[in-house]
């Protein structure tokens, strides 16, 4: 990302079993836990389909959870 790119510094939490097989499947790519979320929101902001599919997701079991 180029150094005159606007971005916005956060902090999020995210469930461990999630992340470490996020990093497991990601190893040898160069997708990064950055590009993800950078690529997802585009996605959920452009694509109804990928906004209907992960507003409806239930992570871990539980629907509407915080996470």
């Amino acid at each position: 990302m180029s150094s005159n790119t606007n971005t916005k510094l956060t902090s999020v939490k995210i469930i461990d079993r999630n992340y470490y097989e996020f990093k497991k499947v990601t190893l040898e790519t160069d997708l990064t836990l950055q590009k993800f979320v950078n690529r997802s929101i585009d996605l959920f902001l452009k694509d109804s389909d990928f906004k209907d599919k992960v507003q409806q997701h239930e992570t871990g079991g539980v629907k509407n959870s915080k996470y």
